[in-house]
């Protein structure tokens, strides 16, 4: 997904849920993997709706084998909600290409929804944090980490997810506007706005860190330093985007250079997510207050 972004290939095949006519799963290998210049992008928009259908299977038999083999509400309900959002996330995908429920090919007859595509970006990464989220609950320490937190975790933790989240969104939102002319201006007012939020996540994440590195718990000690480890580099790589962006202002493609840097940065912020998520596992009681699920 960050790559078909930093390649600004989010458009490259222009129907949804066929490709180019065909059917997904059928799509002819030869011409995904075609250098053909009238469809530049293809191969990566094509592994990219793949890699999602995949995504969507491996929900289906995760709920399955939750509802299966854990009693707890908690953890089921947490697991039917992320199945649900994976099956509203492969929607928004679709809906971001086409801009309504279509079969047409004809691009001037499409309405490819920026919002959708900003949304979509932000909700596959929440997805990935609640996979993590859920993972700790089946963790055989998970009752010893929760215990040994103290009061304020629980309310940093919530702070540093929301911060997270608040600034995934703007993000996501220069991400999706910084190509286009017409909101060129727009795009430099979040940008601004995203490079100052990050502070306010800095010093989240170092306070969360700081909390847990002094606790008595190796697990939760673990999720402290990966806290600062993430986003020490989350910040490297924000610098690093910011300068690759400025050096290809004005080039007609996008050079590899700023793919990778960018797609990175969105990558390593998907991974600081989830160990915020992580981190907040560990704070949160479940199945009605009881220390255990």
């Amino acid at each position: 997904g960050g790559l078909v972004t930093g390649m600004e290939a989010g458009l490259a095949v222009p129907d949804w849920p066929n490709s180019y006519g065909h059917n997904m799963l059928l799509y002819p290998l030869t011409e995904m993997v075609a250098q053909d210049p009238e469809k530049p992008g293809v191969f990566f928009e094509h592994a990219h709706r793949l890699t999602g259908m995949f995504v969507g299977l491996v929900s289906l038999i995760m709920v399955v084998c939750v509802w299966f083999w854990n009693a707890n509400s908690f953890v089921r309900t947490i697991a039917i909600l992320i199945f649900l959002f994976v099956c509203l996330q492969g929607l928004m995908g679709g809906l971001r290409v086409t801009g309504l429920f279509t079969l047409e090919q004809n691009r001037e007859l499409l309405q490819p929804n920026l919002l959708l595509g900003i949304v979509h970006g932000v909700v596959g990464q929440l997805i990935f944090a609640s996979f993590v989220f859920l993972c700790a609950q089946f963790m055989a320490n998970r009752n010893e980490a929760h215990n040994a937190t103290k009061r304020g975790d629980l309310r940093w933790t919530s702070l540093l997810c929301l911060a997270m989240f608040l600034q995934l969104i703007l993000g996501a939102a220069y991400r999706h506007t910084m190509g286009d002319e017409v909101l060129a201006q727009k795009a430099t007012h979040i940008l601004y706005t995203h490079i100052a939020f990050a502070v306010i996540v800095l010093v989240f994440a170092i306070v969360v860190g700081i909390r847990y590195m002094g606790r008595g718990n190796i697990t939760l000690k673990k999720t402290g330093v990966l806290l600062h480890i993430l986003v020490m580099a989350q910040l490297l790589l924000g610098g690093g985007a910011l300068v690759v962006i400025i050096l290809a202002k004005g080039d007609s493609t996008v050079p590899l250079y700023e793919v990778i840097t960018t797609t990175a940065h969105q990558a390593n912020g998907a991974l600081l997510l989830a160990a915020s998520f992580l981190a907040l596992a560990w704070a949160t009681k479940c199945n009605n207050g009881a220390s255990t699920c």
